[in-house]
């Protein structure tokens, strides 16, 4: 196998959208495993496994969680993923006037309520630990957190998309994948 080139796929249905702020159907998914990593996967056995990361440690009382990338992960643009991408991406995808359609699975992320009715600039739980390290903090346990950082809505995309999602634009899908 070479990398690079070109895929060609083909379904019965329209694949309407690949941007993982707002795919949220079987058919993107499908495409979307293939273009966008994410911190956690499944394994062959379907267990949950970190893909992005080579480590995830969960704080005692399961609300801070800790990520420390996989060194030299490139996106499609040949960039190098940092945390500061993860985090941009999944302000993107939270962001007031993204439509994304499944925002309140991260609704446990701290400031989510804030930075979603777009009173705070940011997500205050989502912090940069270094170069390749970001942190969660969630203002309660969630059970599903690590599933839910799992959905291909959760992937990390490349710069060119932005920090807003626009209606407008065209961006190529670009993700890590």
């Amino acid at each position: 196998p070479t990398r690079g080139g070109v895929l060609h796929a083909a379904f019965y249905t329209d694949v309407r959208m690949l941007d993982p702020a707002l795919a949220f159907d079987q058919v993107a998914s499908a495409i979307q495993e293939l273009v966008y990593d994410r911190l956690m996967t499944y394994d062959a056995h379907g267990a949950l496994v970190p893909q992005l990361a080579v480590s995830v440690d969960v704080s005692e009382d399961a609300k801070r969680y800790v990520f420390t990338l996989r060194r030299g992960v490139r996106f499609h643009d040949g960039t190098e993923l940092y945390p500061a991408d993860v985090k941009r991406s999944l302000e993107r995808t939270l962001h007031p006037k993204t439509p994304c359609p499944v925002p309140t699975l991260f609704a446990r992320i701290a400031g989510f309520a804030e930075y979603h009715a777009g009173r705070a600039p940011a997500l205050e739980g989502i912090r940069l630990h270094g170069q390749y390290v970001i942190g969660f903090t969630l203002s309660e346990p969630d059970p599903t957190f690590l599933q839910v950082l799992a959905l291909p809505i959760a992937g990390p995309v490349c710069r060119s998309a932005g920090s807003t999602y626009d209606p407008e634009g065209t961006v190529a899908p670009c993700g890590t994948g």
